[in-house]
């Protein structure tokens, strides 16, 4: 996996919004450091049966299912 900048991760982030946004299992979109460098980081509820890419627009993407987030 090839990490990206931190520029290119936020652009790359803001695409994937756009393409996750009827994913009903998503909890939250965010950045991680990546190998020394940057990806995008995808929190899920559970796991989805939407095909969530590894990389998108060049920029390596992290998913990890975090379960439900309760304010504290």
């Amino acid at each position: 996996m090839t990490p990206a900048t931190i520029e290119a991760a936020r652009a790359a982030k803001e695409r994937l919004a756009d393409l996750l946004d009827d994913v009903v299992e998503l909890s939250g979109l965010g950045i991680a450091i990546v190998e020394g460098g940057f990806g995008v980081k995808v929190n899920l509820i559970t796991a989805t049966s939407f095909p969530i890419p590894s990389v998108f627009d060049g920029v390596p993407v992290v998913v990890d299912i975090v379960g439900d987030i309760y304010p504290l």
